[in-house]
């Protein structure tokens, strides 16, 4: 009976922040587990088809990678950490040669050719990336 009161308590809660996570930048296909009773759990299943982002700064140029971190001319690219970047397979083809392969594969191929990248403007001057040549970025 108090799992039952607690749960139907949260409710309104947990349907606020549902609403929320609709409006997050986030790329792909998010799970929520939401607690139905004593008898177990239900899904509720939001997709969220492109970010929601004011503002993006485009930059194009040569795509490099110098000492561990890649760069387009003089602006630092945020694209996550390299180990996680090592393990976790491109949903894109982000060098364009037909082949998916790990996020930091694609990337390595995009060294040396000029690319597109969209994402927000740090005051330190560099890059948080959303978009690569028009992909949404994830790792």
């Amino acid at each position: 009976m108090e799992l039952a009161i607690r749960t139907r308590q949260w409710r309104p809660t947990i349907k606020k922040e549902l609403e929320k996570m609709k409006k997050l930048s986030a790329i792909g296909t998010l799970i929520v587990l939401l607690i139905t009773g004593s008898m177990g759990a239900t899904a509720a299943q939001i997709s969220v088809q492109q970010p929601v982002c004011n503002n993006l700064t485009e930059i194009t140029g040569v795509f490099t990678y110098t000492l561990g971190t890649f760069s387009i001319d003089s602006v630092t690219l945020h694209l996550g950490p390299r180990w996680l970047m090592k393990i976790t397979q491109s949903p894109y083809d982000y060098d364009g040669d037909g082949i998916l392969e790990t996020v930091f594969a694609e990337l390595q191929g995009l060294v040396g050719t000029t690319a597109t990248v969209k994402g927000h403007l740090h005051e330190d001057g560099s890059l948080s990336v959303f978009f690569i040549n028009d992909f949404p970025y994830s790792w």
